[in-house]
């Protein structure tokens, strides 16, 4: 096996993930968030952003719903950043930014959703 053979098979290994905001509820539970682990062209992308604009940009490059598909698109981005409560935009963004250890994803992984 060759080096770039482990590091390709490790980010596979991590699945998609989901994280539920219990500050944002949709039918009277916290939303599910789902997404994969950030790769460098994704943070590459996101060097363009400025300050706390970054934390919106990372929801609207990452959170999806259950079928992949993005939970947020640019006029949401635009919207977070004048209305929505900065420290739970930041808090979520951490987590979709950050590599979860194996043990975190597996034990949150979509594997475990229900």
């Amino acid at each position: 096996m060759r080096a770039i053979d482990a590091v390709l098979a490790h980010r596979k290994s991590l699945g998609t993930l989901f994280l539920d905001v219990p500050e944002w509820l949709i039918d009277g539970k916290p939303m599910r968030i789902f997404y994969q682990s950030i790769t460098l062209a994704e943070r590459e992308r996101l060097a363009q952003y400025d300050g706390p604009e970054v934390d919106a940009a990372i929801l609207m490059l990452k959170a999806m719903d259950q079928q992949g598909q993005p939970l947020f698109d640019l006029n949401d981005m635009l919207q977070m950043k004048v209305a929505g409560d900065g420290g739970v935009i930041s808090r979520v963004a951490l987590v979709l930014a950050s590599s979860p250890t194996l043990e975190q994803a597996a034990k949150n992984s979509l594997a475990t959703a229900s």
